[in-house]
């Protein structure tokens, strides 16, 4: 019986320790460590469980199972992480460890949370919108933060919110991410500088988003993109364009009335004066007086309806308001901020001129002499040429030129002061025009033969003089000479005048040839006109927005008829400057017209005849008659007369008893001007 009793506790004792062994070793606890993933601190109060027993880690992030199975499921958990569970089956090694069975485990951070903030203020923003994926995603409390829960390792969070711009930021092991977005509206008032008052339907642009002020002249402008430049426009304002405030939403605009607006009215009559150029010229960035002229290019260019009415817009601070219209004396008024009803009157206007050319231009004395004259007597202008009508230099420019072309053709030379010409006339109040021969010039037709009239066979065409013209259908032709054009202007001469502005027809004419198919025939050829005529319009556009006047030379008879010939037709030319200038010298005219046989002995017929003939051919054009007027003795005719006071004056008499010319220009090319043949001051 006692070696049973023995052999019944051995046996009990047994199955004790089999028992045991089934349940995680012989007697060993298990402990470990809880970190965190992302830190690899301890993780405390994180709930490690074992089948039914839980326990809880320490601070230290340590828990303890003093028994526990090796075939069960270890489970750790705490809110904020993602669980993670560990089959002990798979860890042999725990049961057979000495002393105690080692599991540390980590815990991965599976929350993202932040604050949202304006980026200019740093106040919360409630209400944005916080993303990780469509499912994944919270909305920002009144105190600007966010929690979301299960989001993964690695992601892109997305934080968008009204007014202002989305922020994406590539999230890697993190679980705090605030973020700071910029406002993109734009908040302001617009105002009137001089009165205060709001502007209303202003425009207010930046990068393609637009809004308008409403009556308080107040605006919202959304979606800014950073560093955007704001536009603000406005209706009879100057625009501005400011940088987008740095660190605010708020921008403020005060604009400047940039209009004027006002009646043109003869200063006679008092009546309203329609069709005339009002320009607005800003002022140079030189000290200027302010009583003459700017010059420049016009910033705003009107003309005055039908009431003489007219309003510029765009005008910029210190501009100078001219007007420009045949018959008148160009007139020029300040443009007075803050005050935007202007009414101008315009003071009739006659030119009576003499003729100077460009190497007497070069001799100060002379000109000096001939000022004088001037000055003496009922003269009040002079026409002087500043490209040469010189043989041997015909077409030469007479001063230093700025312009490229010139400089690269060299066709310039420096003979004329044209500061100390256009002063001088200036300060003794007298007109000046500055004549430029246009298609016969020599001096470009044989510096770039590109642009000359060529002759069939080969070579350049020359006329009977041995000149060589330039071809009327080639656009740089017409750049070259409006260009001339706008820099003499600018030099302050108050008109430019195009003489030679034709075909040419002083040659064989059967041996020319053009860039362009040309007939000559009798009405044949409306291309020549429409040359002729583009030329001048372009030439007109480019001189009035430069606050000069335009005029043009044509042969006497060219009041009579078409002059098929040569491309001129006044109906056509007459819309496109502000003078035609007929050379009506009556020793110019065939033997035998009107039934005189010697036409230059009767100079009142003719010139009265000729003006009177041309003018139902520029009735209600733009253009006025301003004769060219013979002051010269034809001594080469075979019956002549001698020019002297008597020849003169009756065709002044001509001119003023047409009635319709404004002015009249003498013509002696030596520029002799006895004085008896003028009236005095």
């Amino acid at each position: 019986m006692k070696v049973a009793r023995t052999l019944l506790r051995r046996l009990g004792l047994l199955a004790l320790l089999v028992l045991l062994a089934s349940c995680g070793g012989p007697g060993i606890p298990l402990t470990g460590v809880v970190t965190d993933s992302y830190t690899g601190q301890p993780v405390a109060n994180a709930s490690v469980a074992i089948g039914e027993r839980t326990v809880q880690t320490d601070p230290q992030g340590r828990y303890r199972f003093d028994s526990w199975s090796a075939d069960g499921q270890l489970v750790a958990r705490l809110d904020g992480y993602e669980d993670i569970t560990v089959d002990l089956k798979t860890k042999p090694e725990l049961a057979k460890a000495e002393g105690e069975a080692r599991l540390d485990l980590t815990l991965r951070p599976n929350t993202i949370s932040g604050l949202v903030i304006d980026l200019y203020t740093d106040q919360p923003i409630a209400g944005a919108l916080v993303r990780v994926s469509d499912v994944l995603s919270a909305t920002t409390g009144a105190d600007g933060r966010y929690l979301i829960k299960g989001v993964p390792e690695q992601f892109k969070l997305q934080v968008s919110a009204a007014d202002h711009d989305e922020v994406q930021a590539a999230i890697s092991r993190a679980t705090v991410q605030d973020v700071a977005l910029r406002p993109n509206i734009l908040t302001g008032r617009i105002t009137d500088k001089y009165t205060g008052k709001p502007v209303s339907g202003a425009r207010v642009s930046a990068a393609g988003v637009e809004t308008t002020t409403d009556a308080d002249g107040r605006y919202t402008l959304r979606n800014v993109p950073a560093g955007a430049t704001i536009e603000i426009a406005a209706t009879d304002y100057t625009s501005q364009t400011l940088p987008l405030p740095e660190s605010s939403t708020t921008l403020d605009a005060i604009l400047r009335p940039s209009f004027v607006q006002g009646t043109i009215v003869d200063a006679s009559t008092g009546q309203p004066i329609s069709d005339a150029i009002v320009l607005a010229m800003p002022a140079p960035g030189w000290p200027v007086t302010p009583t003459l002229p700017f010059t420049g290019t016009a910033a705003s260019v009107v003309r005055s309806g039908p009431d003489g009415r007219y309003k510029l817009d765009n005008v910029p601070e210190g501009a100078q308001i001219q007007v420009l219209m045949p018959g008148y004396r160009k007139a020029i008024k300040p443009f007075i901020e803050g005050e935007f009803e202007n009414d101008i009157k315009l003071e009739p206007f006659e030119v009576k001129a003499i003729y100077i050319t460009a190497a007497t231009a070069t001799d100060k004395n002379a000109m000096r002499e001939l000022f004088d004259l001037v000055d003496r007597t009922e003269l009040n202008a002079v026409v002087i040429d500043v490209k040469l009508d010189i043989v041997g230099d015909v077409g030469r420019v007479g001063y230093k030129s700025k312009l490229p072309i010139v400089q690269e053709l060299g066709t310039d030379i420096d003979w004329i002061d044209m500061a100390w010409i256009t002063a001088e006339a200036r300060s003794r109040g007298i007109y000046t025009i500055a004549r430029m021969p246009v298609m016969r010039d020599d001096v470009v037709a044989t510096s770039n033969p590109e642009w000359a009239v060529k002759r069939a066979g080969g070579g350049l065409w020359a006329d009977h003089g041995g000149l060589h013209w330039l071809d009327p259908f080639q656009h740089g032709v017409w750049d070259y000479n409006i260009g001339l054009a706008k820099e003499i202007a600018d030099f302050g001469f108050d008109e430019i005048q195009y003489d030679y502005i034709r075909f040419p027809s002083d040659g064989n004419v059967n041996v020319m040839v053009f860039s362009q198919p040309l007939d000559r025939r009798e009405h044949g050829s409306q291309s020549m006109y429409e040359t002729i005529t583009g030329l001048l319009k372009e030439t007109h556009q480019v001189l009035y927005s430069s606050g000069a006047f335009f005029s043009i030379d044509v042969f006497g008879y060219a009041t009579w008829r078409d002059m098929w010939e040569i491309g001129q037709k006044l109906e056509m030319m007459a819309e496109h400057t502000d003078y035609i200038c007929p050379m009506v010298y009556p020793s110019h005219y065939s033997l035998g017209e009107l039934g005189f046989d010697h036409p230059d002995l009767y100079p009142y017929e003719i010139v009265l005849d000729s003006l009177q003939r041309g003018a139902p051919r520029i009735e209600g054009r733009r253009a006025l008659f301003r004769p060219w007027l013979q002051a010269f003795t034809a001594s080469w005719l075979p019956v002549y007369a001698k020019y002297d006071r008597a020849m003169i004056r009756k065709q002044i008499q001509a001119v003023d008893d047409f009635g319709k010319a404004k002015g009249w220009a003498l013509w002696n090319a030596a520029n002799y001007y006895d004085p008896s043949w003028l009236n005095s001051e």
